[in-house]
């Protein structure tokens, strides 16, 4: 059982027991190549993107033409109209799986039959 004392959930513990993911090998090539492929990174980092001089680190890694910097930080309650919005967005959610396992029960009444 690993030990998570002095990890926390931005960057946990690398203990798998294999070695290239435990020296962190992956992880650089990953960095490595993902520096010059342009597609769309989310980066999820949250002390690193909070602090200027990981940020400007992280800027400087994808500093190709291709690649535009985006931020978005959000924080505190969420105004009452994108809550509604929300909770109607998961309502919508929660009724159309109640629907399909109905279906699936009839269907199954009716093949019974």
């Amino acid at each position: 059982q690993r030990s998570y004392l002095g990890h926390s959930n931005d960057r946990p513990d690398a203990a798998f027991g294999v070695p290239s993911l435990d020296d962190f090998t992956i992880r650089k090539i990953i960095r490595k190549v993902a520096s010059i492929v342009p597609r769309h990174y989310v980066v999820m980092e949250v002390r690193g993107n909070l602090l200027k001089s990981e940020r400007e680190a992280l800027r400087h890694r994808f500093a190709a033409p291709y690649f535009k910097p985006v931020a978005c930080v959000v924080m505190g309650e969420p105004d009452e109209e994108y809550k509604t919005k929300v909770r109607a967005a998961l309502l919508a959610e929660k009724q159309q799986m109640v629907e399909n396992e109905w279906r699936v029960q009839q269907a199954d009444r009716e093949h019974k039959r």
